[in-house]
């Protein structure tokens, strides 16, 4: 009994040992093939199927980022069109010069309408100035009511038609998101030929025979104790990602031996130019001359999918639990924009590191406690804190209800 109890034992270990070494040739292969994959194209995104469940889940965590974005985009198109609205209806009973400062100075400090504004060129002042210069007469107070309430009409016109194009936008996406969808696998199970105690599952469409890491292999059949599998792939993903770290440290002191990234160290002519280089121009002309600087910034930019995924398995956490941490959604972001100083981009880095080594002894997202931590560390000092509200009252989409605009609506 003993001696069966130990061959169970072999067998379960040689399964997972197995797996484990699938997943990082599957792991290894992605992460060579996203080096000099444009994943904006269809193509690109269609070759993630063939590394597998990293290459799926790679591909599913591209899918619903963008997704996100786009919904996110719709929805601000919404909330502006109605927060312009509002500022129309208001402006209905604001005839005169003083209501109209009053209405003039909510709308340009709502933290919505504030910064369109800006982006549109409108400013505070010199709004305030037209109002005032009109108010000289009753003839040009009349001409400036008019020409204001029809401009409004027209910005509110226009609003509605981006939020269009913006709906119109995501729902194509979804289509040739549907349409690009890579073909399911037709899976079914074989002996494998290398370990005749074994089962393998495959893909009967590409499977032509092999063991671990043939083509069509998916993984080893045969379940196996939930605790175990989920440490071992905590392990293997703590292991890729450490790997994905130190590449992406690699680059970042590779663009800093070269000078191509903007440093504190560095001279403002020398950023000046640094910049120029990192923006989309200069990077559209580095892709075409095939510099080492710009190999070494596609590296940083293309990583974010790889780390994603190995954020995922290292801590445990769920791709709903991911994409909805802001804290993490903001540390990737910095992280793979190479545009940034290094100085910046290294501390970035190093609170990833933090972020994700407090999360994984917990196995499930959570922050572990300080004596679940590997070696009973904390986090370093100057770690991420969330930073408390500055402003006033915050309404359900967290804006500040203070602001006499936003009192009218109510």
């Amino acid at each position: 009994m003993a001696m069966r109890n130990a061959q169970q034992e072999n067998a379960l270990r040689d399964l997972q040992m197995g797996q484990l070494k699938q997943g990082i040739e599957q792991e290894n292969a992605l992460r060579e093939y996203l080096r000099g994959a444009d994943l904006s194209t269809p193509e690109a995104r269609r070759g993630l199927a063939r590394y597998g469940t990293p290459g799926l889940e790679a591909q599913r965590a591209l899918q619903q980022s963008e997704a996100a974005t786009l919904q996110t985009s719709v929805a601000q198109q919404q909330l502006i069109t109605d927060r312009l609205k509002a500022v129309k209806d208001i402006q209905k009973s604001a005839r005169t010069p003083e209501d109209r400062l009053a209405v003039h100075d909510a709308v340009h400090a709502d933290p919505v309408l504030g910064p369109y504004l800006a982006n549109m060129g409108a400013t505070a002042d010199r709004g305030r100035a037209q109002i005032l210069n009109a108010a000289k007469t009753p003839e040009s107070w009349t001409a400036f009511m008019l020409e204001s309430d029809y401009g409004l009409d027209k910005v509110i016109d226009s609003q509605l038609r981006g939020r269009t194009a913006a709906v119109q936008e995501q729902q194509l996406e979804l289509r040739e998101r549907e349409l690009n969808k890579p073909e399911a696998p037709t899976m079914t199970e074989v002996v494998d030929p290398s370990d005749p105690t074994r089962m393998l599952r495959v893909d009967a469409k590409t499977y032509r025979g092999g063991s671990l890491g043939s083509a069509g292999v998916l993984g080893v059949s045969g379940k196996e104790p939930s605790s175990a599998k989920t440490a071992e792939k905590m392990t293997a993903g703590k292991e890729l990602f450490d790997t994905q770290m130190g590449e992406i440290r690699r680059s970042y002191d590779a663009l800093f031996e070269m000078k191509a990234i903007p440093s504190t160290t560095f001279t403002a002519t020398e950023n000046a130019k640094i910049s120029a280089e990192t923006s989309g121009l200069g990077q559209n002309i580095g892709r075409v001359l095939g510099t080492k600087a710009q190999s070494e910034r596609n590296i940083i930019s293309n990583a974010r999918v790889m780390l994603l995924n190995a954020v995922k398995q290292a801590t445990g956490m769920s791709a709903q639990q991911l994409n909805s941490n802001v804290e993490l959604q903001t540390y990737l972001k910095a992280l793979t924009d190479p545009s940034r100083d290094y100085e910046s981009n290294i501390k970035t880095l190093d609170n990833l590191e933090n972020w994700v080594n407090a999360r994984q002894t917990s196995g499930n997202g959570s922050v572990a406690t300080p004596s679940e931590r590997t070696g009973g560390r904390t986090r370093a000092p100057g770690g991420p804190k969330t930073a408390a509200p500055t402003s006033g009252t915050s309404s359900a989409d967290g804006v500040d209800t203070n602001n006499p605009l936003l009192v009218k609506q109510k």
